[in-house]
Order: C-alpha cells, then structure tokens, then sequence
C-alpha cells in the first residue's frame, strides 16, 4: 500500500516474501523505514497487523502481539502526516510482485477504505476493479 500527501508526506507498506512486512514513513523532513522480520502471512490463515503513528514514532504489531514487533521514530520536528482524505490508497503496483491473497479489511483514521470503494461510497472509485478478488464467505473461515 502507497499514499502521499500534499508535500512530501507518505507512507508505504510493503510484504516480501522473505517473512519481512515494511513499514516505512516520511512526514516531510526524511523518511524512516522499520521491518518486522520472520513474519509468515502467507500460511493460508488469517492475520491481523496494526501501523500505529503517533507523532513522530510508528510501530507494527502483528496478530495482537503484547508488544510491537517493530518500532521506530521519524527523523526532523515534523509530527503531522499531511494526506488530505481526498488522497488515493494504491494497493499493488504493476513492475512490482503484488501480494496474492485476501485482503478482508482497510481501514485508515476509522475509514473503511475497501469496503467503501467496492460499496461504490461516495468520494471512492476503484481502477481495475474487475481484475479484483474479493474475499469470499469461504475465505474467512
């Protein structure tokens, strides 16, 4: 997932197949890159992870873990991240390995990005949106 905000705010997260989900994050004055290593999502189950920003530091937690699995702290005095709502998400990108996979549910500041787009809400779109897999019943069992 990608987002950039007005000035040069943005964040992305990323899963590899090496175990390693990134979480990466620049609120204007240089970005900072934290990876919860050893990390198997794609087992066929379901997992669960958080991005938590509170000012200038993030952290990842995975399957409601007692702890972050990772934690860092963005360079410089900037402590807001400027992405207007009107901003787009962009899961995916073409040159790069897509995840393969269900993604049940997005939500960013309490929005629900997925179900909001594929509900067709006001404000939403979808590009591509044939080409999209959509959870099914049996997918979440």
């Amino acid at each position: 997932m990608f987002v950039k905000g007005t000035y040069d705010d943005h964040i992305h997260v990323e899963y590899n197949h090496n175990d390693e989900l990134t979480y990466l994050v620049d609120l204007g004055r240089g970005k900072r890159k934290i990876m919860a290593k050893g990390v198997k999502l794609d087992d066929n189950k379901w997992h669960t992870f958080r991005l938590e920003r509170v000012g200038r530091s993030f952290n990842i937690t995975i399957d409601n873990a007692s702890k972050p699995q990772a934690i860092g702290e963005v360079p410089g005095d900037y402590n807001h991240l400027d992405i207007p709502k009107s901003k787009g998400y962009f899961l995916g990108a073409p040159n790069f390995p897509n995840f393969i996979g269900c993604i049940r549910d997005l939500k960013v500041d309490g929005e629900a990005i997925i179900a909001n787009a594929v509900g067709g809400a006001s404000g939403y779109s979808v590009t591509n949106k044939d080409e999209m897999k959509l959870c099914t019943e049996s997918d979440q069992e």
